[in-house]
């Protein structure tokens, strides 16, 4: 993405973590492509562990009597719309908790997208669910959780939108809970993958994973026309926003980290392809408000199987599309729901070639306030790079 004073930069997208090795062999294999994988994890299992900085939980001994969050099956569904993991203990008690995370799920895939999945236990029969992305926490409003602790079970479902639309998942599960007396006694942890110590925490800021399971896919149904995906969705951390420098200056190498800054902080772009327009929708953690105190500029590239655009948005004026430096005749239309903190541009497709089979996006903002530094906020990445990433490719239905 090109370098602005008031164009744009492009910013490299930060790894996400360590690939964990496939499951073990003696773990449940289901067919060439399953939608469910389920499996069997031992009983009396889990292990003590005490919180040490910066290590995070580090083992201090089996706990082969102790049942609260043991994890005895685990059941995955990829659906269309939805990833559903369910887990059945030996026991689950949260009244007997000080803290818990009775469902803790690392989510890999096909995209590359790492994602941290908590359920939260806080009370009877009530549960939170806290996604993490990159180390920002993710806005994933249709994300939910049920605690049965008649039935000794946690359930957690997940929009596949949230996660990215992937072809296909690998998970690796644990819990971990902390008794009322904690921490003077340790916290209980179990993985649900072996009997071994869950080696699923952070060390260093690095994730370690002991494995992952099986790849389970999403529902073939959920690639319409068998071509591709129609629409993609591409989550964003949170607080990521870069300070360049006053604006009027050479910024390249002067980008500092400003995560308190939310105005223009992007934490989505969902991009959908119709058979007539490219409608390309960014949530914001603060949207901006007032274009008349701060100045902004949208930039998004947009690349196809026949060339490439760019889409340049103050937004207050109309949008202006560009191939090269040269003006395109264009009407774009742009909506901004200030409740929803969204901003969604909307592109005829005849105004990107004839026909275009498939586009992809890379988008970033700008802002320039009336006082102080510039800053920048990549839609598709974390951390600042002269490079410009783009999205997967979305197909026309």
């Amino acid at each position: 993405m090109r370098l602005v004073v008031l164009t744009l930069v492009g910013l490299m997208l930060a790894s996400c973590g360590q690939v964990g090795n496939q499951a073990d062999d003696a773990r449940q294999k289901g067919p060439a492509r399953p939608e469910t994988l389920e499996w069997t994890d031992g009983k009396g299992d889990m292990w003590a562990a005490k919180y040490v900085e910066p290590d995070g939980f580090v083992p201090k001994g089996p706990r082969p009597k102790s049942t609260n969050g043991d994890i005895r099956h685990v059941a995955v569904a990829h659906r269309q719309e939805t990833l559903v993991i369910k887990v059945q203990y030996t026991d689950l008690d949260l009244e007997a908790l000080k803290f818990g995370d009775p469902l803790r799920a690392f989510v890999d895939s096909n995209l590359g997208i790492e994602s941290d999945i908590y359920i939260v236990g806080t009370a009877r029969h009530r549960a939170d669910v806290v996604i993490v992305h990159g180390g920002g926490v993710s806005d994933c409003k249709g994300a939910s959780a049920s605690v049965d602790l008649e039935g000794n079970t946690a359930t957690l479902s997940v929009p596949r939108q949230c996660l990215g639309l992937p072809r296909w998942v690998r998970v690796a599960l644990e819990s971990q809970v902390m008794l009322k007396n904690y921490p003077a006694e340790p916290a209980l942890m179990d993985s649900a993958m072996d009997a071994g110590f869950p080696a699923n925490t952070r060390q260093d800021g690095t994730l370690i994973k002991r494995g992952l399971s099986e790849r389970v896919y999403a529902d073939s149904s959920s690639s319409p026309s068998g071509r591709g995906e129609t629409t993609v969705l591409v989550p964003d951390p949170r607080g990521d926003v870069e300070a360049m420098g006053p604006e009027g200056e050479d910024f390249s190498s002067e980008a500092t980290p400003a995560p308190q800054v939310k105005d223009g902080d992007i934490l989505s772009t969902n991009v959908e392809h119709t058979s007539t327009r490219l409608r390309i929708r960014v949530e914001f953690a603060d949207m901006p408000r007032d274009p008349s105190v701060n100045k902004y500029l949208l930039d998004a590239e947009v690349k196809t199987n026949a060339g490439a655009w760019v889409i340049e948005d103050d937004m207050k004026g109309p949008p202006a599309l560009l191939l090269g430096e040269v003006p395109v005749p264009c009407d774009i239309d742009r909506s901004t729901d200030y409740a929803d903190r969204t901003s969604t541009l909307s592109i005829p497709r005849t105004c990107l070639g004839e026909d275009p089979a498939w586009v992809q996006i890379a988008m970033a903002l700008a802002t320039y306030p009336a006082n102080g530094d510039t800053t920048v906020d990549d839609a598709n990445v974390k951390g600042y790079d002269e490079s410009t990433t783009f999205s997967r490719r979305v197909f026309k239905p």
